[in-house]
């Protein structure tokens, strides 16, 4: 309707470039002065162009051939080509909104472009698509891990050596494994871990099937502790015994001990829940360091281990007596007013009961012999004793031991000499002497173990007076008694000297003798026989057939034999018997 005048377009000829909308056109006509004539008006119609298709990427792993699709405008269809304008349609890509691309081993950019299926007209711009060829997913390493204690705690894992997209995972118990929301970078940051935790990470490039790196395990230890110390208890210096016990931890045990409380070691070896302390000397503290994994010491309170000092042993009195009997035996505690005495009958502790407590007097049970008892300190409000117990000599000073008189028991009178000794006496020797063992005497001199006795005549009887010279009474040895018989002395046979033969009895009488008789007799009064059982003064012989020489044998206690004069009973035959 409303026309405008195109400047300057007077020719029969006229052009319209890049036409947006249908447009309407005329022509005025004027010849000279005649009215003017006015075409009938003409429309160019302008076809709107279609829009550039909508495509996506599409990849693929490693070489072959790629899909690619393509939304075109409207009432269009897909061209696809390989540059960005200008060029051939592909084939295989001519009026289709799905193209198989070639068989590729890189990615490749190809371009759709719309067409209007009625008017022809194509989009102004080609749409670029990417077929992408992917390479395989390399799962890579991680690196980082390592203990950590529990609550806070922030460590970094770092991812190397791989291709695609990165995804990590994390897992309780190395099964299953779950995203970590937002992890999708090479490092990762582990924050405040309570319990072992497992990672990895899933790989995905592209097209290509994902995979999983190595897993790799964060340790979290809990928290060390230290927990509570029990079994204290006081005891006495050198020989004692405690087991101290720690509950309550949680970690390797390291037991240390200290004298002053400030300056604490290392117990060598002390890792177990408990600790025998033994022979202490002083009172000592103890306590416990508790180290779990990675995370930092614990360290118990201290406790005490009271050593009580153990008392000075006593210094003791010995007590003596003579003979058999109860002895007094003394102590002096160390000073102190806690400490006491105990008397024991043995050294060694443990093997008897006291025998009187609490008392620095001893009255010993009736003493045999020497004998020692044992006096020890104790501090009544620790109980603890002294180190050692001390001897006290409860001695019985015996009477003189009389010992024994040996020698021999017999001379010969006259002329003699016998040595008397004693053996296993005690005491200062005095030898003494009597010939009734009734009243005794002196033997000037005889101080020595031994005396010579000599020319006795008769029986003597000798002791020992032994003296003792820690003041008790002497004692007396038995009585040792020297028989003195005198010498032998065969004396006078007299009697019948000649018989007929078969006479029916005669006699010898021995007189004036000395000793023990023995008769002998002899047929030739040279070789004599002793006659059986003919030990009295009188010899009877019975029915004599023969001469016989006879003789005594007399022998006086150890004296010599004597064997005196020989007598002959001669025994003459009977006569025949007349003949009438």
């Amino acid at each position: 309707v409303d026309f405008t005048d195109l400047v300057g377009e007077n020719l029969d000829v006229y052009s319209e470039i890049d036409l947006a909308a249908d447009k309407y056109y005329r022509v005025i006509v004027k010849n000279g002065l005649c009215d003017s004539k006015t075409s009938v008006p003409v429309m160019i119609k302008v076809n709107p162009l279609p829009a550039a298709p909508q495509a996506i990427d599409t990849a693929r792993c490693l070489t072959g051939t790629v899909q690619l699709n393509a939304i075109p405008a409207p009432g269009s269809i897909t061209d696809w080509y390989a540059a960005a304008s200008g060029g051939n349609v592909l084939t295989g890509g001519n009026g289709t909104n799905q193209f198989n691309s070639p068989s590729i081993s890189a990615s490749t950019i190809y371009f759709a472009q719309s067409r209007n299926l009625q008017t022809g007209c194509l989009s102004t711009s080609r749409t670029p698509v990417n077929a992408r060829v992917d390479v395989l997913s390399i799962a890579g390493s991680i690196a980082g891990a390592k203990e950590v204690c529990a609550g806070s705690n922030n460590t970094q894992l770092l991812l190397s050596g791989q291709r695609g997209f990165i995804q990590w995972q994390a897992s309780a118990d190395n099964i299953s494994f779950s995203d970590i929301v937002g992890a999708n970078q090479i490092s990762f940051n582990a924050i405040d871990l309570t319990v072992d935790t497992y990672f990895r990470v899933v790989l995905k490039n592209g097209a290509c099937d994902a995979v999983q790196s190595p897993v790799i395990k964060m340790l979290v230890s809990q928290p060390s502790a230290s927990g509570v110390i029990t079994g204290m208890k006081a005891v006495c210096a050198e020989k004692n015994a405690t087991v101290l016990k720690v509950t309550g931890t949680n970690g390797n045990i390291q037991w240390q001990s200290s004298i002053n409380r400030t300056i604490f070691n290392d117990i060598v070896g002390a890792t177990a829940d408990s600790l025998q302390t033994l022979n202490l000397l002083r009172t000592t503290y103890y306590r416990v360091v508790v180290k779990n994994g990675v995370c930092i010491n614990s360290t118990s309170p201290d406790v005490t281990q009271t050593v009580n000092a153990l008392p000075p042993a006593p210094v003791t009195e010995d007590g003596t007596r003579c003979g058999i009997g109860q002895i007094l035996l003394k102590a002096f505690p160390p000073t102190g007013v806690f400490n006491v005495i105990d008397w024991y009958a043995d050294s060694i502790r443990g093997s008897s009961p006291a025998l009187r407590v609490n008392n620095t007097l001893f009255v010993t049970p009736a003493v045999i012999g020497t004998k020692y008892y044992y006096a020890e300190s104790r501090n009544r409000f620790t109980n603890c004793v002294s180190a050692s117990r001390v001897a006290a000599l409860a001695e019985i000073i015996p009477f003189a031991k009389t010992g024994t008189v040996t020698g021999d028991t017999m001379v010969c009178a006259g002329l003699n000499e016998t040595v008397l000794k004693i053996s296993g006496y005690e005491g200062r020797i005095q030898w003494q002497e009597s010939t009734n063992n009734i009243n005794f005497k002196d033997i000037l001199n005889a101080k020595s173990d031994s005396i010579t006795v000599l020319n006795l005549n008769q029986t003597h009887y000798y002791r020992v007076l032994l003296n003792a010279d820690n003041g008790c009474n002497p004692s007396i040895t038995d009585t040792f008694n020297i028989l003195a018989p005198q010498p032998s002395l065969a004396g006078t046979i007299s009697g019948v000297q000649e018989v007929c033969s078969g006479t029916d009895s005669v006699a010898l009488t021995l007189s004036g003798f000395v000793g023990n008789i023995q008769w002998q007799s002899s047929v030739d009064s040279i070789s004599f026989t002793d006659i059986d059982l003919a030990v009295d003064s009188i010899l009877q012989l019975n029915r004599l057939t023969q001469s016989t020489f006879y003789r005594v044998n007399l022998k006086s206690g150890i004296c010599t034999p004597d064997t005196g004069d020989v007598v002959k009973i001669r025994v003459n035959d009977l006569p025949a018997v007349p003949v009438v």
